[in-house]
């Protein structure tokens, strides 16, 4: 998933030009998971190969949009809702309103990694009545623009700024993305090649990421990783991370773990916690060192707000690998993560409340966790949920529920599942 680094920022002088303008910006509000609603299910369809859809229901508060990508059958429209059934496994949409250019809406950016088939979702978006302006103002607010997705605004800005390093590092981020423009890879590319001239440290990591990643040539792989080096020589975490990982995934290369061990230690040393969790990952399963899980704690240690380091911590004690079982311990990791949304975390919490351990048994808070996790996407506590309704366990009895949950595990294959669920039918 493509992160942006680190950017130092710059003083800019504001100077008064003549505006530019671009075309109107489609502004997404957000994306949920609509749990409680089964329209998904109730009415839904089959794609081609006969498998459920994903039922996302789009509010725009204007006629005539059009949708493309795995879209199922007609789009039905009715009360400003767009009612989009898309092949389950999806992960993007287009959207073309009838006065704008088109945009690509990925859901990983509102957390949600695939539409699952008899899920419903709601996306909200909008066409605002403003029109992109090449405007002047201060790098730093063209950044604060970017990180909340507000690209049409934050693109107006770097725009201003066109020899500024950090403007054109994110000017082709966003053309190489479509962030609140169009994608166009030629002029992303133009523009991030800019920055990488200029010794941009952090255009060098990114272009480096993008190259590798989209490994459509040797030459192109080989520069995203020369790139990628270059940029850990000039003090950038991220260019060590991604190398690391390319080694320890064998993308585009054999796997080789002792070279993705040399790169995540050099990128830990600058303190990069992603790393930090990567190597704990390696030493917790044996990957090229030998498995030492008192070395995977002391490493995942390092990583400090990694929600995925403190998952494993918790793992770690929960089942006693590296001595006997810490259930105060495993807790205390878990809430740690649970707090960053980690929806597995969320789980362990509802079985601990749920079991008594480390915790006083709350089958209230049993249930609340246990929730949360399904919620955030977590399907692998959803017998013991559905247990809960059965057996009205922190929450009113809902035979319905019950059934819908135990239904979800079962076909997942949990045994355990389809045998109550032989009780309720």
């Amino acid at each position: 998933m493509k992160k942006f680094l680190r950017i130092s920022l710059y003083a800019v002088i504001i100077l008064m030009c003549t505006p530019v303008v671009y075309p109107y910006q489609i502004v997404v509000y957000g994306m949920t998971r609509e749990n409680m609603d089964l329209s998904g299910a109730v009415n839904g369809r089959k794609d081609l190969n006969g498998n459920p859809c994903a039922l996302l229901v789009v509010l725009a508060e204007s006629n005539g949009v059009k949708f493309s990508g795995n879209v199922i059958g007609d789009v039905e429209y009715k009360d400003y809702k767009y009612y989009v059934y898309m092949s389950a496994g999806s992960k993007q949409l287009m959207i073309t309103f009838p006065t704008s250019d088109s945009e690509i809406i990925s859901f990983s950016r509102y957390g949600i990694d695939k539409l699952e088939g008899k899920q419903t979702y709601t996306l909200k978006v909008e066409l605002h009545d403003y029109k992109l302006v090449v405007q002047e103002g201060p790098i730093e607010e063209a950044l604060k623009y970017y990180a909340k997705g507000q690209f049409n605004f934050a693109m107006g800005l770097f725009l201003s700024e066109p020899d500024n390093v950090v403007a054109q590092h994110h000017i082709g981020a966003m053309y190489l993305y479509g962030e609140g423009v169009p994608k166009d890879e030629e002029k992303g590319l133009s523009w991030i090649r800019k920055a990488v001239e200029n010794n941009d440290a952090d255009a060098m990591a990114d272009l480096g990421y993008y190259m590798l990643k989209q490994n459509s040539t040797p030459a192109a792989f080989q520069e995203g990783m020369d790139l990628c080096v270059r940029a850990g020589e000039l003090g950038n975490m991220w260019g060590y991370h991604y190398l690391g990982a390319i080694y320890r995934y064998g993308e585009g290369v054999d796997i080789n773990y002792i070279k993705a061990k040399e790169f995540y230690e050099k990128a830990i040393d600058m303190g990069n916690g992603v790393s930090a969790n990567s190597l704990g990952v390696m030493y917790m399963h044996g990957l090229g060192v030998k498995c030492d899980y008192a070395k995977a704690l002391d490493i995942f240690s390092k990583s400090i707000y990694n929600a995925n380091a403190r998952y494993n911590e918790g793992l770690i004690y929960y089942n006693g690998w590296s001595g006997e079982r810490n259930f105060d311990l495993a807790f205390k990791k878990f809430s740690a993560a649970a707090d960053m949304k980690d929806a597995t975390s969320c789980g362990f919490l509802g079985v601990m409340y749920y079991n008594g351990e480390g915790v006083d048994k709350n089958y209230e808070m049993a249930f609340q966790w246990l929730k949360k996790a399904q919620e955030l996407g977590e399907d692998r506590f959803l017998t013991l949920l559905g247990i809960c309704y059965y057996n009205g366990y922190g929450v009113e009895r809902d035979m319905a529920k019950a059934k819908e949950f135990l239904t979800k595990a079962a076909e997942a294959g949990d045994e355990q599942a389809a045998d109550i669920l032989k009780k309720i039918i």
